[in-house]
């Protein structure tokens, strides 16, 4: 019984260590950027090759779409407690849906890029990020979503 006893508080001993270390870490909160102008900061310092002509933010200020001068398009968004970027390109966005919230889905072509989650709190938001998002779509997903 007291071996029973020891595995048990010292594995609920060892959860609430790692549960206290991941919380005071802050690996269990996600970022966010302040405004428009620290997301144009750090979308600017990952292209540095043409300036950015226009930003669209999510509601939650979580993820960012830039287009720039050159054609390119990058996606800031969150990756836990840091920021990641992808570049846009035709074709890159496989998938598109909308949540329960009406925000919105995205999935990749490339399985090696996290899917991502767009906080929308209005239709109107929503239409601008599928109209900014449809060039980097599928032929057969932009038909679909305009037919919804």
């Amino acid at each position: 019984m007291d071996d029973l006893t020891f595995l048990l508080t010292t594995g609920v001993g060892v959860a609430a260590a790692v549960a206290l270390y991941v919380y005071l870490a802050g690996f269990g909160k996600s970022v966010q950027f302040a405004n428009a102008q620290e997301a144009k900061t750090i979308l600017q310092k990952a292209h540095k090759s043409a300036a950015l002509t226009d930003i669209i933010l999510s509601s939650d200020n979580r993820v960012a779409l830039a287009h720039f001068q050159d054609g390119s398009a990058q996606l800031l968004h969150t990756m836990g407690h840091k920021w990641s970027t992808q570049a846009l390109n035709t074709n890159s966005v496989k998938r598109v849906k909308t949540t329960s919230k009406g925000g919105l889905h995205l999935n990749f072509r490339d399985y090696a890029a996290p899917s991502v989650n767009i906080s929308l709190e209005t239709e109107s938001a929503r239409k601008t990020w599928l109209k900014a998002l449809t060039p980097h779509m599928h032929a057969t997903q932009v038909h679909a979503i305009q037919d919804a």
